[in-house]
């Protein structure tokens, strides 16, 4: 000890020292200027289209509600969550759909647990939404969620929404999210 305190007493910067602050001072802008290397951009698999850091695809065969579902769960994915106007109505989803003459699409919304209380799939509430003027209605038992896009030129994306019964058969939109996206609301 006497001798760090006489040697810091002749020497301002003890030479002990110095090679310590070199070693730290090139430590650290070795990481300032050191590449990383970069993780690939996010792709959809084969079939699966790129939508705001989520992937989405349109399945045509016909299930219930819950067994479209399970088949999306089945692809790493949920059915479709729709909480945007962009998602929705601007060139996204609503061009993604086929128009016919009544084209329903399950997606990822239903109230079978509490009646006129609409949760995604994922268990946040819904906030708004595109329904049908008088949807959802509960008319037959109706707790689940469906998009329609028909030939009628009058129909629009934003009044897209309608209720049935979770038995009915249709085609749906699974969605698969990419790294980081969420599903949550943004403010």
């Amino acid at each position: 000890m006497f001798l760090l305190s006489s040697l810091a007493a002749v020497h301002p910067h003890p030479p002990l020292l110095c090679p310590v602050r070199s070693l730290t001072l090139m430590y650290v802008l070795l990481q300032l200027f050191t590449v990383q290397p970069t993780s690939p951009p996010f792709q959809c698999p084969t079939d699966w289209l790129l939508f705001g850091g989520s992937c989405y695809r349109v399945f045509r065969e016909t299930r219930s509600w819950g067994a479209a579902q399970s088949f999306c769960e089945s692809q790493a994915a949920h059915l479709a969550i729709i909480l945007t106007a962009e998602e929705q109505v601007t060139t996204f989803l609503w061009n993604l759909l086929p128009r016919g003459h009544w084209n329903s699409f399950w997606f990822g919304i239903t109230d079978s647990h509490t009646e006129d209380v609409w949760k995604w799939v994922d268990g946040t509430l819904l906030v708004g939404g595109f329904w049908e003027e008088g949807e959802p209605n509960n008319h037959i038992d109706e707790d689940c969620g469906y998009i329609v896009k028909t030939r009628v030129l009058s129909r629009v994306a934003i009044r897209s929404w309608y209720d049935a019964p979770c038995t009915m058969s249709l085609p749906f939109i699974c969605e698969k999210e990419g790294p980081g996206a969420t599903t949550k609301r943004p403010n």
